[in-house]
């Protein structure tokens, strides 16, 4: 009975949530940023995506993320797209409808805050960044 709990445990613990949180971004646009052709309209504009987890760990390792759990209590499966997305919102409170607009992001920076306890876990996302505009 105890090798078959064992095995059940050992199952689970495997087929559990898995995120590993690793976004390496890769920019191909060429802009030249030099006075004069740029506007700065928004800085410092946040936003942030959190997922609560039961039975497991999230250890954070610079710029990388991981979390390892049995199951996922809320939160999206893409925390790096929802904080975005909650940033170009908060954007639009700040300048307006940003659609049919040059605006790119600069400065893009993120950071995460992980709470470990003995049988919940918890990631938050947070990006911020500078908004410019383009004439």
């Amino acid at each position: 009975m105890f090798k078959k709990i064992l095995l059940l445990s050992v199952m689970l613990f495997m087929t559990g949530c898995v995120s590993s949180g690793l976004f390496v971004s890769s920019n191909q646009t060429v802009v030249e940023l030099r006075e004069g052709n740029f506007n700065i309209v928004a800085t410092d504009v946040s936003g942030e995506s959190s997922a609560s987890y039961l039975i497991g760990v999230s250890v954070s390792n610079g710029f990388m993320t991981q979390t390892l759990s049995l199951i996922k209590l809320n939160g999206p499966d893409g925390l790096y797209q929802q904080a975005l997305k909650d940033l170009w919102k908060n954007v639009e409170k700040k300048v307006g409808k940003v659609e049919g607009r040059s605006l790119a992001l600069t400065n893009v920076r993120y950071d995460t805050q992980i709470s470990n306890f003995l049988i919940f876990n918890k990631v938050k996302l947070m990006v911020r960044a500078d908004v410019i505009s383009f004439p």
